[in-house]
């Protein structure tokens, strides 16, 4: 009898995980057959197991071990993945806490083996500086920059380096101690203290530069304060005090300005310069908006304007109106003469003039005056009494005549 074999792998939850079914047929001669099956189930269920994990162990911040790299076996997984996780727990201070290493062994069916090893760090060593400088005696000019000394230690790389300066008031300000202390500090504030000690003095006057010369100018162009500044020998920043005064004169703006610069340096020594400026106004202010001339008739006459002034130095010129009438030919028909005056806080005065020509060429308007008419002889209507309005006249003259033509009998 003829055997035949077949073998069919069906996927599991996994690559270990997985079916097999076997087939066996038997065929004779005439093309009967018996087929028979089997299954077999396969699984894993089994952890890798990790060789290689280094045990717990105690150091100093400079002497961490690398990460190892362990091996792992496996009774189904012949490359078993591992993975690698480091977890730095907090202690004390940045150079003193613990490492966590975690090694995982996982197969092809998430079996995993975990391994872990503790590696407690600590730092109790102090940094150590060098370069801080030597104590020393100087003239307040003279005063040496700060050095920047460095520092090493054990574990920090970085070592924080503080500088604090203090100074010892003395006889004055720039007659002093400087105490120049740095402060090395590691991670886990250990430290290395150095100080200098540096003593200071001072005895010459400042210098004012800059200071400008006296000079006279109009209200208009006075020059503002210069800044003029100081030097010393031993302040680098001298202390130069501004002060004003203005003298009055002959009228608001025409005045003298006095100005004096101090300079004072630490120790009290001085430089004082003065600037006088001799402040005139000699200038007439401008009106703006003064209308030109103009002929009107007597019912539009225009009102009178408001013209401004400007001024090269007086903010509020004043300005004064005046309105003249000359006579014309009838009551109505005449000449209006207005004049602004702007006048500023030194009495220069400007003046301009608007003529206004006022004529009347309009005849008034009769009304109420009665349509022709024919009547008997014994109906004549009394006379009417029309009224008039006139452009300018408020109360127009009317004048009234009466005339009678001879008829037919």
């Amino acid at each position: 009898v003829e055997i035949t074999f077949a073998e069919t792998q069906i996927p599991g939850v996994c690559a270990d995980s997985y079916i097999i079914e076997r087939t066996w047929t038997a065929t004779d001669n005439c093309g009967n057959e018996d087929v028979a099956t089997q299954l077999v189930t396969v699984q894993d269920t089994t952890e890798p197991v990790l060789a290689g994990v280094p045990a717990d162990v105690t150091v100093e911040c400079d002497a961490i071990p690398v990460a190892a790299s362990p091996t792992a076996t496996d009774n189904c997984d012949t490359n078993v993945d591992i993975t690698f996780a480091e977890t730095q727990i907090p202690g004390a201070c940045a150079d003193s806490y613990t490492i966590q290493r975690t090694w995982t062994a996982i197969d092809n069916c998430g079996n995993d083996g975990i391994a872990t090893q503790i590696i407690t760090v600590q730092d109790i060593t102090n940094p150590v500086l060098a370069g801080v400088p030597a104590d020393v005696t100087v003239e307040c000019d003279n005063i040496p920059s700060p050095t920047t000394p460095t520092a090493t230690d054990n574990c920090d790389l970085n070592v924080d380096i503080s500088y604090v300066e203090t100074q010892i008031p003395g006889a004055c300000a720039d007659s002093y101690t400087i105490e120049r202390t740095w402060t090395a500090t590691d991670n886990c504030g250990n430290e290395d203290i150095q100080t200098q000690v540096i003593t200071v003095q001072d005895t010459t006057n400042p210098t004012l530069v800059g200071m400008p010369s006296d000079v006279t100018v109009e209200c208009d162009n006075i020059p503002s304060a210069a800044t003029p500044t100081a030097t010393d020998n031993c302040d680098n920043n001298v202390d130069v005090t501004f002060t004003e005064t203005q003298i009055p004169g002959v009228c608001a703006d025409s005045y003298i300005i006095e100005r004096t610069w101090t300079a004072t340096d630490n120790c009290g020594n001085e430089d004082v310069q003065t600037q006088s400026i001799i402040v005139q106004d000699t200038t007439e202010p401008i009106l703006v908006g003064v209308p030109t001339d103009v002929t009107v008739e007597c019912d539009a006459i225009p009102a009178a304007a408001s013209p401004t002034a400007t001024d090269n130095c007086d903010t509020d010129v004043e300005i004064t109106f005046a309105e003249t009438q000359l006579p014309g030919a009838c009551a109505d028909s005449y000449t209006i003469q207005r004049t602004w005056t702007a006048t500023d806080n030194c009495g220069n005065a400007g003046n301009e003039t608007q003529v206004v020509i006022i004529q009347d060429t309009t005849e008034p308007v009769l009304a109420g005056v009665p349509a022709d008419v024919t009547v008997e002889c014994d109906a004549v209507p009394g006379a009417a009494s029309p009224t008039a309005t006139d452009n300018c006249d408020t109360n127009v003259e009317i004048t009234f005549t009466e005339t009678q033509l001879p008829g037919a009998c």
